[in-house]
């Protein structure tokens, strides 16, 4: 979509070739108006994606753990699945919500199954054989199409006049509350009014403290800190039948147990930006949780590209491995600051690591390889330009991807 627009902008100054003095700062205004409500929507959708995928998780046997207050004033609802790790979603309060949620869960005849909501009036979600899918099942692939319609499973979702649902850049919420009860279940709140009564997983969970305050993944650390103690405990009703230990841990971070103190002892390496460490509970019953404990680096303030020195580290960093922390802005995207004048550096380098293909005969199968080290978040330009640019490549360097960009990862997006 973002293609169509940049090129309907492109050839609106020819179409209106009467004129030499054409004005486009309308339109570029209507297109980052746009921009935003595209990039709200993404957030939505990937919350609503990982609410759908929680619950078919909990409904199929899972069972939620915890749930704590976020920093946003909604919740943070952390729940074991099937694979015995526990996640972590966030949800919105209902005072939140500003529109209706469109996919949802309907109770029939003792059995839960996805719904879609349009303007007040809900439907069974079906399958290709018109059959209600159960929330047991698989969760429902929640996506927006190029034209700005919702789909869910590859279908466009209809209204009462059979035409497509726009999606908008609003706040909505697959679930609006979860409360824990004292008979080992949870009830959740469904945006649609719905309560669905789960398990809970209160045998045993542990609890982190960093000095006297709580530490809740993601921890945050501070750039330069080479090392902490987290104090431990271990809560629930087998607290005291369960034992704990350290099953991995990501480069750059090293995590010592102390059983005795009821410590971690966490070091962190001179390259640190971001790391996880796995913690496994576990007692005499086979009952298990795996916790994922991750570290992180604050959010570096006002980061992105603002110079060409700058951009060509970017360049580097990307192709190298490094970190892209300071490029990026509060929201984890590479940005550029404002316009960049290369007009006093080359690049020899596009961004990742070289693709190359198997052959170079005619009529070949061809396969192409990318290397480890691809492009695999979100660049925006921010509506600036990077303007003098010189790009000398060597086309016998074994690289078929020459440009600013190498190659992309699976969730690359410029």
């Amino acid at each position: 979509m973002r293609n169509f627009l940049l090129l309907f902008l492109l050839l609106m100054p020819v179409i209106g070739s009467c004129t030499d003095d054409y004005d486009d700062s309308a339109a570029w205004k209507d297109i980052d108006g746009i921009y935003k409500d595209l990039d709200q929507l993404k957030e939505k959708l990937n919350s609503l994606q990982l609410q759908a995928n929680a619950l078919s998780q909990i409904v199929k046997g899972g069972a939620i753990t915890s749930v704590t207050e976020a920093a946003n004033g909604g919740y943070v609802i952390s729940y074991k699945g099937s694979d015995n790790v526990e996640h972590s979603f966030n949800i919105a309060t209902t005072d939140q919500m500003v529109s209706s949620p469109i996919i949802g869960i309907q109770e029939e005849a003792g059995t839960y199954y996805w719904t879609t909501t349009t303007k007040g009036q809900t439907t069974f979600l079906l399958d290709t054989n018109k059959q209600k899918i159960p929330v047991s099942g698989s969760a429902p692939q929640i996506r927006v199409d190029e034209n700005g319609y919702w789909v869910i499973n590859g279908q466009q979702i209809l209204d009462s006049n059979q035409k497509p649902i726009k999606a908008e850049g609003k706040t909505a919420s697959l679930i609006t509350k979860v409360e824990m009860n004292d008979n080992g279940t949870a009830s959740i709140t469904l945006g649609n009014g719905e309560i669905l009564s789960v398990s809970t997983f209160t045998l045993f969970n542990v609890e982190f403290k960093n000095a006297s305050q709580p530490a809740i993944s993601p921890i945050i650390i501070e750039e330069g800190t080479k090392s902490l103690t987290l104090n431990y405990n271990i809560i629930g009703k087998k607290a005291a039948q369960t034992l704990m230990l350290i099953t991995r841990s990501d480069d750059g971070v090293e995590v010592k147990l102390n059983s005795s103190n009821k410590t971690l002892a966490v070091t962190f390496t001179d390259d640190f930006e971001e790391g996880v460490t796995m913690i496994m509970l576990y007692d005499t019953e086979d009952n298990v949780l795996i916790k994922p404990i991750r570290f992180t680096l604050p959010i570096v303030e006002n980061g992105g590209i603002a110079t060409a020195t700058d951009f060509k580290a970017f360049i580097d960093a990307v192709t190298n491995g490094g970190s892209l922390r300071k490029f990026k802005d509060t929201e984890g995207n590479v940005i550029l600051l404002n316009d960049i004048d290369m007009k006093d550096i080359a690049l020899t380098s596009g961004a990742g690591s070289k693709v190359t293909s198997n052959t170079t005969s005619a009529n070949t199968k061809v396969v192409y390889t990318i290397s480890e080290q691809t492009f695999n978040g979100v660049f925006d330009g921010k509506g600036h330009s990077i303007n003098n640019l010189t790009c000398t490549y060597n086309l016998e360097d074994g690289n078929i991807a020459h440009g600013l960009f190498n190659s992309l990862g699976s969730s690359g997006i410029i």
